[in-house]
């Protein structure tokens, strides 16, 4: 178990500031999975390679079953991200039009936030950000960054509610992008 360096800042400015009150305090490593825990969120997350969702949800819900009954008194937000980065610019393999005054205008560097009203209760949110630079000489990616989440969280089947946000994210990801594309990356 690692203890992050947000678990020093003290707790009255954590709950000052919103944006940290969220935070992971520890994390713990399994292979590719990354167990995060703080006062107030459980998350897993996924480094490199990709499990899949299958295996994924798998060690989320045996997680979720062991810790949740002691450690979770009340869900404010139930989410689920996902976050992939692309060589180069990806927005023409995608089905997203931008147009100003009817002309589209050279977004080889943009980003924009698309939020969505899903089922269940869901929000999703896309965004995309073209034209980051890597660090490497010419070298541009595109990152697609979707989130799904319910808050207030409805009492009853919490797992059957975080397949449903998976569900409705894959839809977006995959309804959003060219049929071309989609099948070079195999899914």
């Amino acid at each position: 178990l690692e203890r992050l360096p947000i678990a020093e800042v003290p707790q009255e400015i954590l709950e000052m500031e919103a944006n940290l009150q969220h935070a992971p305090h520890y994390s713990l490593s399994k292979g590719p999975c990354l167990l995060l825990l703080g006062p107030k969120m459980l998350g897993l997350a996924n480094k490199s390679p990709y499990l899949g969702w299958k295996q994924l949800f798998a060690e989320f819900r045996s997680i979720f079953e062991a810790l949740g009954s002691t450690l979770i008194r009340k869900l404010n937000r139930v989410g689920i991200r996902y976050i992939d980065t692309f060589e180069g610019n990806v927005l023409p393999k995608t089905r997203l039009d931008f147009q100003i005054a009817g002309c589209s205008p050279a977004m080889s560097t943009m980003s924009f936030h698309l939020p969505l009203e899903g089922r269940d209760g869901f929000t999703l949110s896309l965004r995309l950000a073209n034209g980051l630079a890597t660090g490497e000489p010419a070298q541009l990616r595109s990152i697609i960054d979707l989130d799904a989440s319910v808050s207030p969280v409805p009492a009853g089947d919490v797992l059957g509610l975080i397949e449903s946000g998976h569900q409705q994210q894959k839809q977006l990801f995959f309804s959003r992008l060219k049929d071309d594309f989609l099948e070079s990356l195999n899914p």
